[in-house]
């Protein structure tokens, strides 16, 4: 589920992937149109993750820089959210797509941090931060943002497929 470094959520559609793959060989107007609506839906997820991000990961948590490689650690709301983002997630073998979703992830370290903390530490700040937000399942935001917008994105992908099935009958 998670990328080293990255927190994140898939949004993946049953056989999607053999439809993709399909269009893109025969009908590459279609696929653009069905990739957008389905990434249109995994934008929701996103933007309710979004939306769960505060303005302060934790009091006194502004900037930090780590010491050892100068990485930027520090927490500001606005930046945490900026980095949420859709991405597409492509498996293909012998130049055949076998697995096609959306992929919500959290690309700023700070994003990381505040998504998992206290999923598997006791040290002062993932207890700090579950204390001031608890949550019953990690990652903190997007698991919330997945379930939540979820019925959503399945009626959006629904009424894009509905369409295109329309358009290729008439």
């Amino acid at each position: 589920m998670a990328v080293p470094g990255q927190s994140g959520w898939n949004v993946d559609i049953q056989g999607i992937a053999k439809t993709i793959d399909f269009l893109e060989r025969f009908d590459k107007e279609t696929a653009k149109v069905l990739k957008k609506d389905i990434k249109a839906g995994a934008n929701e997820v996103a933007k309710a993750s979004r939306a769960l991000i505060p303005h302060d990961g934790l009091r006194n948590w502004g900037a930090w820089t780590y010491s050892r490689d100068g990485r930027d650690l520090g927490f500001i709301g606005s930046w945490v959210k900026r980095g949420i983002v859709t991405e597409t997630q492509r498996t293909r073998m012998s130049g055949i797509t076998v697995g096609f979703g959306y992929r919500v992830v959290t690309k700023t370290p700070a994003g990381a941090i505040y998504e998992l903390a206290g999923s598997r530490s006791n040290e002062p700040m993932p207890r700090a931060i579950s204390k001031k937000r608890p949550v019953n399942r990690y990652p903190r935001t997007l698991f919330e943002a997945y379930y939540s917008a979820m019925p959503h994105v399945q009626e959006k992908v629904a009424e894009a497929i509905r369409k295109l099935e329309r358009e290729a009958s008439d």
